[in-house]
């Protein structure tokens, strides 16, 4: 809870650290999904977990990992597109222009 806190802080205060610190947990959730998945389809128990984990774990990670690698997706493209700075960058917006001095 209090580690939602901090991000749900760090957005609102605009944090860039926190921006990259988000994406990198994001990725790593991602990079999980796909074995994720096949230990729920499979139904075995015993495949990539040490602890004998239930079924219903594995679908609930998918369930949380899905809109996880979409949140990284969304997130890599804004990164590849504006930069993680661009949300103090003040843009004026097109067929606006500043009155002439008189």
């Amino acid at each position: 809870m209090a580690i939602c806190a901090v991000i749900v802080i760090g957005a609102l205060a605009r944090w860039t650290w926190m921006f990259w610190a988000v994406l990198v947990l994001l990725g790593l959730g991602a990079l999980g999904l796909p074995i994720n998945l096949y230990s729920a389809l499979s139904g075995s128990t015993s495949s990539g977990s040490l602890y004998g984990l239930p079924a219903w774990t594995y679908w609930l990670s998918v369930a949380v990992g899905i809109p996880g690698a979409a949140l990284f997706t969304w997130m890599l493209v804004a990164l590849v597109r504006h930069g993680p700075w661009a949300t103090t960058k003040t843009v004026a917006s097109p067929g606006t222009s500043p009155a002439p001095v008189s």
